[in-house]
């Protein structure tokens, strides 16, 4: 008894101290089990606890997401991620779908529903950026989406991937060999990177729903996407996401919104 209650309590202790287990004549080997049972509890942020308790009580089903047990391309991870959308519009989900997916995390989207729809809210996303650092979030504030986003992707780095919210559209920028692009993974059949036009503010209108004036302040931002590297606030949010394969809202009949 002494034995199981010194096992749940203080794991790390007894695994320290080799002498305190001599008492009990237990040996190291014996304990490794109990170890290995109770591992430290992930302390999570605050902000990571109110959006939890905000998707709990709009019903939001939790999927727990798991590692991939091997690394898998960036086409297979386009591939596997996009697809036609049959919901009202699952780019804001869809892209941090792939961000989890560039951890090596198993995760899919199109679920549609009030998963959807939460994380169609721009201030949602906001509270998101708060799992980094400052540092790896770039914002502008302009007096219209398209100056905004414009003035971001200048800050766009060649080589790095960027979670990129902007107008009335989320997706996953970059720049390679000098070419803005975007990435698309709601269309049913044209899903991978895609070039900026020459005048990226064509694109920002056309493909982000931006527009040239507004009557106030707006802003956009983008991520780095290595940012979440290891995050597990993010790993654990991204389970209100995650959907069976079966289970998801895209295919044929579905279209990039």
């Amino acid at each position: 008894n002494e034995y199981n209650r010194l096992i749940a309590n203080n794991a790390d202790v007894l695994r320290a101290d080799p002498s305190r287990l001599k008492l009990y004549g237990i040996t190291t080997a014996d304990l490794k089990p109990a170890i290995k049972a109770t591992k430290k509890a992930v302390i999570h942020s605050e902000t990571h606890d109110a959006l939890k308790q905000n998707l709990d009580k709009l019903g939001v089903n939790y999927n727990e997401v798991k590692k991939h047990t091997s690394k898998l391309t960036e086409e297979q991870i386009i591939d596997m991620l996009g697809g036609g959308d049959k919901t009202k519009g699952s780019c804001a989900s869809v892209g941090l779908a792939y961000v989890g997916q560039k951890d090596g995390l198993n995760v899919l989207d199109f679920r549609g529903g009030e998963s959807q729809n939460f994380f169609s809210y721009r201030y949602n996303l906001e509270q998101i950026t708060k799992f980094v650092k400052e540092d790896d979030v770039k914002r502008q504030v302009a007096r219209s989406t398209i100056t905004a986003g414009n003035k971001l992707l200048k800050e766009v780095e060649e080589g790095k991937e960027y979670y990129f919210v902007c107008g009335r559209h989320a997706s996953i920028v970059r720049k390679k060999d000098g070419q803005l692009q975007y990435l698309e993974l709601q269309s049913s059949n044209s899903n991978g990177w895609t070039n900026f036009n020459g005048n990226p503010k064509y694109t920002l209108s056309q493909r982000f729903g931006c527009v040239n004036s507004s009557g106030m302040d707006v802003s956009a931002f983008m991520i780095d996407v290595d940012a979440f590297k290891d995050n597990e606030d993010f790993k654990s949010i991204l389970g209100y996401i995650n959907t069976a394969e079966s289970k998801q809202k895209k295919g044929a009949g579905g279209y990039a919104k």
